[in-house]
């Protein structure tokens, strides 16, 4: 018994583990055949896994999350400038800086449930077994 390991038919080799990961990766690029040739999407526009560059004008993962924050606050901007321009009297047009309002509270509300949904992800495979 080595360290608590009972024997060594329990451990998985490293081999083994090469050929779980390729079975996974196969899995995942049949999956994306059968979801590009049921929906149309094209696998080039998709988002890489492990892709920290953008080889051939993909979008990364980090580009893609910091251009959501960088519509919300965009909309959060504008919004408020729609509100000063009606309190000042600049324009009447009260419905218009409403929606714009409405439109920056819906588009915050939608980040923050993503970012809720991703840490929820991430606690998960934090919590799986290796």
């Amino acid at each position: 018994m080595i360290s608590g390991i009972e024997s060594s038919s329990t451990l998985i080799s490293s081999n083994q583990i090469s050929q779980q990961m390729e079975q996974l990766r196969a899995r995942q690029t049949q999956q994306l055949q059968r979801l590009e040739g049921s929906s149309g999407v094209d696998q080039a526009t998709m988002i890489q896994p492990g892709s920290a560059t953008e080889p051939s004008g993909r979008v990364t993962f980090g580009k893609l999350i910091g251009d959501l924050v960088q519509e919300v606050d965009g909309k959060g901007k504008s919004s408020a400038q729609e509100l000063r321009r009606v309190m000042t009297g600049e324009v009447d047009n009260l419905h218009q800086s409403m929606v714009a309002m409405q439109e920056a509270s819906v588009a915050f509300t939608l980040m923050v449930e993503v970012r809720n949904k991703l840490m929820e992800s991430y606690q998960q495979i934090m919590r799986m077994q290796v």
